[in-house]
């Protein structure tokens, strides 16, 4: 995906949780939040990958829409986000909030962003088509990639609903003294793994840029000025930092 959407994109997300933070400070959402929404009802696996896989068709679905309802999915979903965290968290507390995202939302979380790429991807071929950046409308490669990155948010979201329905809720339900340690550790051992995919992701990051410049310096050698410009806005993208 372009560097430059990513970023648009993640605006909107961090927007919509802010305004669902400050939303929740003046209205009362416990009706909809509260710390045991479901009564005496005790969900499964297939509970929350149900839930969650209607959340990631609506991103998908931006393939046909131009990328409208990934967008507006997107903020909506980052604004019920928001308005959970602050609502829970004047109930329970942010130890317990934290333990009740942390668990599977460090799956989740990315299962859906993975999920609204999926729903830019052919968009953001057909805005290059219509550019002149590239050859074909959507090639063979571009579908692969859909599909891909599909398949990848499926799993990540099955994962994310097997340690919902078995350790968060759990989790939080049996925290004691010691939780803020338990938190702490927690916090620290997942931004050491986030330091370790960014840096594997930096890695192939700059090994796609390189491949596209060889590739764009062949073609002006071959004086093919069209594929040249292809090749050229290809290691562009990779050339920033947050293009992973």
């Amino acid at each position: 995906m372009n560097g430059k959407l990513t970023c648009v994109s993640m605006i909107f997300f961090i927007f919509g949780i802010i305004l669902g933070l400050f939303s929740a400070s003046h209205y009362d959402y416990s009706t909809y939040f509260g710390f045991d929404p479901f009564d005496n009802f005790n969900p499964g696996v297939l509970f929350f990958f149900k839930h969650n896989l209607k959340v990631a068709f609506l991103l998908w679905s931006g393939a046909v829409t131009v990328g409208v309802t990934t967008l507006v999915n997107l903020f909506s979903n980052s604004f019920i986000l928001g308005s959970a965290i602050k609502t829970v968290t004047s109930q329970i507390g942010l130890t317990k909030t934290l333990l009740l995202i942390l668990p599977h939302g460090i799956f989740e979380i990315p299962g859906l962003i993975i999920a609204r790429s999926a729903g830019f991807k052919i968009p953001y071929e057909l805005l290059k088509f219509a550019l002149g950046k590239k050859k074909e409308m959507i090639t063979e490669g571009d579908a692969k990639e859909f599909f891909k990155l599909v398949a990848v948010s499926v799993v990540l979201i099955f994962i994310a609903a097997v340690i919902e329905s078995t350790v968060t809720i759990g989790m939080a339900e049996k925290l004691d003294g010691g939780s803020k340690m338990l938190v702490e550790n927690f916090l620290f051992l997942l931004f050491a793994i986030q330091i370790i995919l960014m840096g594997l992701l930096q890695t192939r990051r700059r090994r796609k840029y390189h491949h596209y410049m060889e590739l764009y310096r062949k073609a002006l050698e071959e004086e093919d000025e069209k594929r040249a410009r292809i090749y050229k806005s290809y290691a562009e993208e990779y050339s920033h930092w947050w293009f992973v």
